[in-house]
């Protein structure tokens, strides 16, 4: 993706966009979506089908890179769906009680495969290991810790109990990671030392691992097979070099104000949160042993809600319309001029890139619009929103790098 703003002529750019409305002297064109319902994930498949899930069981999913939305058939109004993931075109979506939902045609048609009303799974992302394999974490079930398995895709569902995961002292677990085999879930702190939770045979078995000082986790990525980071409140990091076997308390702590998500590109990890007197961003470039404040060029300071990467760039999005920029591995960042005020809550780097946000807002990036296909890329954080979407805009032409916003809504799950 370009940083440098693209100038162009405002009369041809409202030929191409039709009723999008232009915004003058910045670097996205707004478009106004309009569903509404407030949706909580989005992920771009590959082929390319564009799915979002969200209040009131919502599905939606589009076929053309986000312009146009429509709704997923199958289920009925129900618990919130908080999260989803997908291999191939199977996708799997979690929510409140332990809501599950399933489609096999990219979004299109969905079935109830619900495990049976249990806690939230909430906040947390359900993934795929050995395209059958699913795992979802979310709120504590009593005092036990919640895992929920699947081994055939997400048609059936089993709670993990005793022995499989531990029973007494369960905490709510906010991220789960994986790398092969073994897998991470981080949590709210149990006493005064961090939770983890740790598998090595595809989520069946997991062991709580404690390490002493401990604060709430909010997310956690695998950097390499073996670098794992988890960050979390207070500015607290962590960090393991045997895939979460042991853990080491990163001091001092990156930040003041908590940090919230977590992307990576190569050795580079970039962590972020609640502002505090400026923009809450911090770098390593050594897999997230040593931390320090990134540098932002322009632009608000505004709490950031979602995080992600690709091989060439990295992006922040935030409150009041914050969009920032990183092409050096998150070291510096370049504020865009997203020509809105509202709160953007998530991003997606894909081809096109998509970020969504408050208020059914969706901007295409003006120097990005035309040409390009489908690609890769990656969400990371964890946020939150509402509000979106039946995008019509009439341009035929495909988008290289297009990146929307889009309302209170579609958002990533965290890595």
């Amino acid at each position: 993706m370009f940083s440098a703003r693209f100038a162009y002529f405002p009369l041809l750019f409202a030929f191409l966009l039709g009723p999008a409305q232009v915004c003058a002297q910045a670097d996205w064109a707004q478009q106004i979506n309009g569903n509404g319902s407030n949706l909580n994930d989005v992920a771009f498949l590959s082929p390319p089908p564009l799915v979002a899930v969200g209040q009131g069981g919502t599905v939606i999913y589009s076929t053309d890179g986000g312009m146009n939305w429509n709704d997923g058939a199958g289920i009925g109004a129900g618990d919130d769906l908080l999260s989803l993931s997908f291999n191939g075109s199977t996708i799997v979506a979690v929510g409140k009680n332990g809501r599950v939902v399933r489609s096999l045609d990219v979004g299109v048609n969905w079935t109830e495969e619900n495990p049976a009303a249990g806690p939230d799974l909430n906040r947390a992302v359900a993934t795929f290991i050995d395209n059958s394999i699913v795992v979802a974490v979310g709120k504590k079930d009593g005092t036990a810790f919640t895992v929920f398995r699947s081994t055939d895709s997400g048609d059936n569902w089993t709670q993990l109990g005793n022995p499989n995961v531990p029973t007494s002292g369960g905490k709510d677990l906010n991220a789960v990671a994986f790398s092969g085999d073994i897998g991470v879930a981080v949590g709210i702190k149990s006493g005064a030392n961090f939770t983890f939770l740790r598998t090595i045979d595809k989520g069946l078995n997991w062991t709580q691992i404690n390490l002493a000082g401990g604060n709430d986790l909010y997310a956690v990525s695998f950097v390499t097979p073996l670098d794992v980071v988890a960050v979390g409140k207070a500015g607290v990091a962590t960090y393991s070099s045997d895939a979460g076997a042991t853990w080491t308390k990163v001091a001092p702590d990156p930040s003041a104000a908590n940090l919230n998500y977590i992307t990576f590109n190569g050795n580079n990890v970039v962590a972020a949160g609640t502002q505090s007197g400026g923009f809450n961003l911090v770098y390593s470039q050594d897999k997230g042993v040593t931390w320090n404040t990134a540098t932002v060029n322009g632009g608000a300071a505004s709490n950031i809600n979602a995080l992600a990467s690709s091989s060439s760039i990295m992006a922040a999005v935030g409150d009041g319309g914050t969009i920032l920029e990183s092409t050096d591995g998150g070291v510096n960042w370049d504020a865009q001029t997203s020509g809105v005020g509202t709160n953007l809550v998530g991003v997606d780097i894909i081809n096109p890139m998509i970020v969504v946000g408050d208020g059914g807002v969706v901007l295409l990036k003006n120097s990005q619009a035309g040409s390009g296909g489908g690609g890769g890329g990656g969400f990371s954080g964890d946020t939150y929103g509402s509000d979106a979407y039946p995008i019509d805009v009439p341009f035929g032409g495909e988008w290289l790098f297009a990146l929307f916003v889009a309302g209170y809504g579609l958002y990533r799950l965290r890595s």
